[in-house]
């Protein structure tokens, strides 16, 4: 392939997406973009509107885009709910106000706004492919502890997560 060309290739991919903004251009651009890589996108303007698309589609949402600040529901919070139902459920949070530990629990991804449609497309790729974690039996919105009670330092990512998508 023409190395040009391959700069613009994009991954593709044919799950489903739950995408949860609260700002009508964004939200449209999101699925704009995930849909043009061969995804099918659900979409919804708040926390509890994402709730209620989950629940009427019943089918496996194979990960959650959300916005970290809405009304009504902020997305840990969403992430949360919607994983008490589907444990499967992977996530990848975006905001931007920057990168804050306390809602980037193991297993749960982000996204800095403002990004380009190709590394929205590029990171879902990579959070799709990435094996669930061995242990994350942890629900998110709590840290899990490490030997003798101690938690993780902040920030900190889960070494059989990282491994498991390195491949190692």
């Amino acid at each position: 392939m023409d190395d040009g060309l391959a700069a613009y290739s994009v991954p593709k991919g044919s799950e489903t997406i739950l995408v949860a903004e609260d700002d009508d251009a964004l939200r449209t651009l999101l699925q704009v973009a995930l849909e043009s890589c061969g995804y099918t996108v659900l979409t919804s303007a708040s926390g509890p509107a994402a709730l209620q698309v989950a629940e009427r589609h019943g089918e496996r949402i194979a990960l959650l885009v959300s916005d970290v600040t809405m009304p009504g529901m902020r997305g840990p919070e969403l992430a949360r709910r919607l994983a008490a139902t589907r444990p499967a459920l992977k996530v990848l949070l975006l905001s931007g106000y920057g990168r804050d530990p306390d809602f980037l629990d193991a297993g749960v991804d982000f996204l800095q706004k403002p990004f380009r449609p190709s590394a929205l497309v590029a990171k879902v790729r990579e959070i799709l492919d990435c094996a669930p974690a061995t242990t994350r039996s942890t629900p998110p919105g709590r840290a899990r502890e490490g030997p003798a009670g101690e938690r993780p330092p902040r920030g900190a990512k889960d070494v059989h997560a990282v491994e498991a998508c390195a491949g190692v």
